[in-house]
């Protein structure tokens, strides 16, 4: 039987904050290449407007493998 974990993802927690406003481009890329090799698949992502900037929240999913 195939199994998944789940990663909620939230902006907020990016280093240096929430709101992408004023953030550098590779940051959030060097995050989201940090998961990938994690394992992470994002399969779902929604954008928020927020006062002077954005924030996202999404879900990423990776197989359970038993060792």
């Amino acid at each position: 039987m195939i199994q998944w974990e789940y990663l909620v993802i939230d902006s907020r927690f990016l280093p240096g904050g929430g709101k992408f406003k004023g953030k550098e481009k590779d940051i959030v890329d060097m995050y989201f290449t940090k998961i990938g090799h994690e394992g992470w698949e994002v399969i779902s992502l929604d954008f928020r407007d927020v006062q002077r900037g954005y924030e996202l929240v999404g879900l990423a999913k990776r197989l359970i493998t038993k060792e």
